[in-house]
């Protein structure tokens, strides 16, 4: 087993287990949605490295932001569509869009994965070992999020048959977020994706082509908290992506 790899999921374990407990609420709101995010870019990562290390800290990741959800995560006001290069909803298409399963369950995944990359690495006892370290820590130590916690959404979106310059499928989501508290939108796809996210009141805040990206904001108080992501896959094959909101 490469150490360098080892160490590095050493690393990361430790960091996404540190705890907050004096932050101001807000900055924990942030963290919390920060802790998702990152845990879904450690699962990828993870698999594409095959590290068993990395899988750990996924896992960990997923139980810290577990821990620190203020409650099971709510299913926030939204509305997804499928719409063409005119923001124009297609006719009988249907958003290929899932919930994820519980933080837990994502957690004992990557745990799953870990343990039999150990078996195929000869390192079943040192992998079980950290697994086991992992599954008992305490995670309710850690700050607690100002609200209900992240969610997180899996879509698949068709392949682009007509070309790179072309916006037919787009998933168009519509989220009503807290005026006055953080909001936040994260994604990881397993090509490239153009995501585009725009807030009322606010603007466009996130529009890139990437493989993952993020971007925080705070609605503003008399605002109604509506923001919208579009969600464009540019390639002839499908994009299966990973949303999460706060």
């Amino acid at each position: 087993m490469s150490r360098t790899l080892l160490a590095f999921g050493l690393l990361a374990l430790v960091a996404g287990l540190t705890s907050a407990q004096d932050t101001p609420a807000e900055e924990k709101s942030a963290d919390a949605f920060q802790i998702v995010v990152q845990a879904h870019q450690m699962s990828a990562l993870a698999s594409k490295l095959k590290s068993p290390e990395a899988h750990i800290a996924a896992g960990s990741l997923f139980l810290e932001a577990q821990a620190r959800a203020k409650a099971a995560p709510e299913q926030r006001k939204s509305e997804v569509a499928v719409v063409d290069e005119n923001g124009q909803p297609v006719a009988g298409a249907k958003a290929d869009v899932k919930l994820a399963e519980s933080f837990k369950d994502l957690a004992d995944s990557e745990f799953e994965a870990a343990s039999a990359l150990g078996v195929h690495l000869k390192a079943s006892r040192q992998v079980d070992e950290m697994v086991k370290l992992a599954r008992t820590r305490d995670y309710s130590t850690g700050a607690r999020g100002a609200i209900g916690g992240a969610i997180t959404r899996i879509g698949i979106l068709p392949g682009n048959v007509k070309g790179l310059d072309s916006k037919l499928e787009q998933h168009h989501f519509t989220f009503v977020f807290q005026p006055g508290v953080m909001a936040g939108v994260g994604f990881k796809s397993d090509s490239s994706i153009r995501v585009t996210v725009k807030v009322h009141g606010t603007g466009t805040v996130l529009n890139v082509t990437e493989y993952a990206g993020q971007a925080t904001w705070v609605p503003k108080p008399n605002s109604d908290g509506i923001a919208t992501i579009t969600i464009h896959n540019p390639h002839k094959f499908p994009a299966r992506y990973t949303l999460v909101t706060n």
